[in-house]
């Protein structure tokens, strides 16, 4: 069964972090901020919520394709989207940790094997985060999906990730689209292992 990732995730998170009904409005009222071009933190909001409409705009699009069909048995295909990754206690991070980051992905068909990386971390309160997470031991089977990922943040969130996939998988006719839960820990600096929750990532074939 597909998750809606739009209404439980996505969509949850610039309503209840902002109090606003929209993403787009929120992107509008801070680039009406900018005034400085150096002013790092306001960039870095700002593409923060570019990913969000880009994270909601992409959900859209997978909740209409339904389940994998014809699955391709050979070839390769990339995909691009967005993940969103947020983690409870013990960490206690001022300007929230929910991150979102974009996602590339790709997929052999023949030898049933995925890679990639999640890259381009961002928070809302626009701190500047380096750092990416590389995605490994990726395989293929049928039309589910498994890999793991490992990184280190650095910058405003420093720390490492190890994560894994669960209930990922490709979507519509001949896996136009792809999406799963991540499970795993961030360990801050001198912090103990803390879960994640509520992350997941959502991505799109290119053409």
């Amino acid at each position: 069964m597909m998750i809606n990732y739009g209404t439980r995730a996505f969509g949850i998170l610039c309503i209840a972090a902002l109090g606003l009904s929209g993403c787009g409005a929120a992107e509008r009222a801070i680039a009406d901020r900018i005034g400085d071009e150096d002013d790092a933190a306001v960039r870095g909001e700002t593409e923060y919520f570019v990913l969000l409409d880009e994270g909601n705009a992409i959900n859209g699009r997978l909740n209409l394709l339904g389940p994998a069909t014809n699955m391709p048995a050979s070839g390769t295909a990339s995909f691009d989207g967005i993940a969103s990754m947020n983690w409870g206690p013990p960490v206690v991070d001022s300007g929230g940790t929910v991150l979102l980051s974009r996602v590339t992905l790709n997929a052999d068909f023949a030898a049933n094997t995925i890679g990639g990386d999640f890259t381009g971390f961002e928070r809302q309160s626009g701190a500047q985060i380096g750092g990416s997470l590389a995605v490994t031991n990726g395989t293929i089977a049928g039309s589910g999906v498994s890999f793991n990922l490992i990184g280190q943040l650095t910058g405003a969130v420093e720390g490492d990730i190890e994560a894994s996939t669960e209930n990922a998988t490709f979507l519509g006719d001949g896996a136009q689209g792809i999406e799963g839960d991540l499970t795993g820990t961030f360990t801050g600096i001198g912090l103990e292992p803390a879960p994640l929750v509520n992350s997941f990532f959502v991505g799109e074939r290119r053409p």
